[in-house]
């Protein structure tokens, strides 16, 4: 949940792992973004004390981390 608990994200574990920012008022799907095939799920997420960012852990070996635009949804950095 977002510091001004306006929106979340979510992540799915599974063969192509998904994450999802969410509109915590209205319910409303803000943005999907699919992971590597190889990420196996996610472990962590994070949204940044601004609210411009968040970023995801996921359960492969090597456990990447990524960034992404709140906004957008694109990811910015892995």
């Amino acid at each position: 949940m977002s510091k001004d608990r306006t929106w979340a994200v979510t992540g799915q574990n599974g063969r192509e792992p998904l994450i999802f920012t969410w509109d915590s008022v209205t319910g409303e799907k803000k943005s999907r973004t699919i992971l590597n095939s190889g990420a196996r799920g996610i472990n962590a997420l994070s949204i940044s004390a601004c609210g411009k960012y968040f970023s995801a852990v996921d359960q492969s070996d090597s456990h990447c981390v990524y960034v992404y635009d709140a906004v957008s949804g694109n990811q910015l950095f892995c």
